[in-house]
C-alpha cells in the first residue's frame, strides 16, 4: 500500500472524495482475483484484501476521505451522488467476472 500512497502523493491522480474508501470496500465485496490498473501491471491474487487495505490506508494517509463515515457504525453513510449504488455493483460485477485476461 505504501507504493499506491507514495503514487498518489506525487501525481493525484484520485479525487481524494469521501467516497473513494466506501466505493474501493463495495469493490472488494465483489471478491477479485485479478485488479487491473489502465496504464500498469494488472495484480493477480486475494483482490479482496488489498482493496480493503487500500481504503483502509486512503483514511489514515488523506483526512477527507473519512468524512462520509458514520464515526459510532463505522459504516459508509450514502450520500447523493456518492459512488456507485449497490444495484449497479451487483450489475457490473457479472460482467467483470466475464472479463478474460488479455482481452
Amino acid at each position: 500500500m505504501e507504493q499506491a500512497i507514495a503514487a498518489e502523493n506525487v501525481f493525484h491522480f484520485s479525487s481524494l472524495a469521501p467516497a473513494i474508501p466506501a466505493t474501493l470496500r463495495q469493490l472488494a465485496d465483489l471478491r477479485p482475483l485479478t485488479l487491473a490498473v489502465m496504464h500498469g501491471a494488472s495484480y493477480r491474487g486475494d483482490g479482496e484484501s488489498a482493496l480493503r487495505s487500500l481504503a483502509d490506508a486512503y483514511e489514515a494517509e488523506f483526512p477527507v476521505t473519512r468524512l462520509a463515515v458514520d464515526a459510532d457504525t463505522a459504516t459508509h453513510t450514502e450520500q447523493p451522488g456518492d459512488g456507485m449504488s449497490s444495484a449497479q455493483l451487483r450489475a457490473v460485477g457479472p460482467q467483470l467476472a466475464d472479463i478474460d485476461e488479455g482481452s
